[in-house]
């Protein structure tokens, strides 16, 4: 019995530590159907582990079976988006707003990610 107090224990202490970490940023930010249609967007093959989305643009952490990027896509209509600005390493502002996106925009999609975490780096 103590044995598996003791699991559960570290099971609970393992769920907050996990759910600390998120805590300091969200990894999916906009609505869900938002969400959905830039997923569906995607090439075969690649998934988002992140996407915050503002209005008509969202940058998103991409990744497939190798590794992973920064990306930025932008609304085509309704929840169709397309590919603005593709990435590779860190995504800058600066980048960002010299692929089209307003700059406000573009510190708003790079705040709220996790320290260890952001596609944005320092910005």
């Amino acid at each position: 019995m103590r044995m598996i107090r003791a699991f559960c224990a570290g099971m609970v202490l393992a769920l907050c530590v996990a759910a600390a970490a998120v805590a300091g940023g969200q990894f999916f930010v906009g609505s869900a159907a938002d969400i959905a249609g830039i997923k569906a967007s995607l090439p075969a093959g690649d998934g988002a582990s992140g996407i915050h989305v503002d209005g008509n643009f969202a940058l998103l952490q991409m990744y497939d079976q190798h590794v992973s990027w920064p990306s930025v896509y932008r609304r085509v209509s309704g929840e169709h988006w397309k590919l603005l600005v593709p990435g590779g390493g860190v995504m800058g502002i600066s980048q960002m707003t010299h692929g089209g996106v307003p700059a406000a925009i573009a510190h708003k999609i790079c705040s709220g990610w996790p320290t260890d975490y952001t596609p944005c780096g320092n910005f």
